[in-house]
């Protein structure tokens, strides 16, 4: 989990820096490029909440791992 949420940071990151020197290029791009630019924005986002889905599901499983320790630690009383 903890490598997932360190990955969005960093596709976060990249994608906003990546954008960044594009704005900085300004009209020099051609329309293929932008098109290209558009393209990766849309994988980066879709990664970016694929993942954040992952996290929260395994986040949501440790809870019921723990849930079931508890239940199992008390029926052994």
């Amino acid at each position: 989990r903890d490598e997932l949420t360190d990955l969005v940071v960093r596709l976060k990151t990249g994608g906003k820096l990546f954008n960044e020197m594009v704005k900085a290029q300004g009209a020099k791009l051609n329309p293929n490029n932008q098109e290209t630019i558009r393209n990766f924005n849309q994988a980066n986002d879709y990664l970016i909440h694929k993942f954040e889905e992952v996290i929260k599901q395994i986040k949501q499983l440790q809870v019921e791992n723990m849930e079931k320790q508890k239940l199992i630690v008390s029926e052994g009383k």
